[in-house]
């Protein structure tokens, strides 16, 4: 059975979806309320997801405990020193040859009230987003983070989201 991290599961919508397919899945995410949600429907459909609070810029999972990573629309809520630190973490806690597997959404372009930090992520600062991190990172820059990594593809998708497999 293959071993997979979600990485910002949420309410463990992709977990879920990975574990009726037969992996083994843990799911890590900061907010205890939507890893409430995810366990409830993992016990509804008899699913063993272990689901974790935790915080990605401080994991605490095992080298080398891991077949694949998922990481869906996560890590434009990082800035991008945050972001290389993630990545890795999550190369140590992968085996060797392991996969990623991320979809970078195109945040952070359209209007907004907002404030810009060095590294070009977004603040915002209007009503809906207040604090609210959103950071596109470019091809150049997820090239640059993936360095080291061996990258299987780097895709772009019709709304301009980026998806990234590479390899440990």
């Amino acid at each position: 059975v293959q071993r997979v991290l979600d990485l910002g599961c949420g309410s463990g919508w992709l977990a879920v979806y990975l574990a009726r397919q037969g992996f083994a899945v843990t799911g890590v995410d900061v907010a205890p309320p939507a890893l409430e949600l995810a366990g409830m429907w993992a016990m509804q459909e008899k699913l063993p997801i272990d689901f974790q609070v935790a915080d990605i810029a401080h994991l605490s999972l095992p080298p080398g405990s891991f077949d694949a990573v998922v990481a869906n629309s996560i890590f434009e809520h990082l800035t991008y020193d945050l972001a290389r630190s993630a990545l890795a973490q999550l190369k140590d806690i992968l085996r060797p040859g392991g996969i990623f597997f991320g979809c970078f959404d195109k945040v952070g372009t359209g209007p907004g009230e907002y404030f810009q930090l060095e590294d070009g992520s977004h603040i915002y600062t209007d009503r809906a987003r207040e604090g609210m991190l959103l950071r596109n990172f470019s091809d150049d820059e997820l090239v640059e983070l993936f360095a080291g990594w061996e990258i299987i593809s780097l895709e772009t998708i019709e709304s301009g989201s980026r998806l990234v497999f590479a390899r440990s």
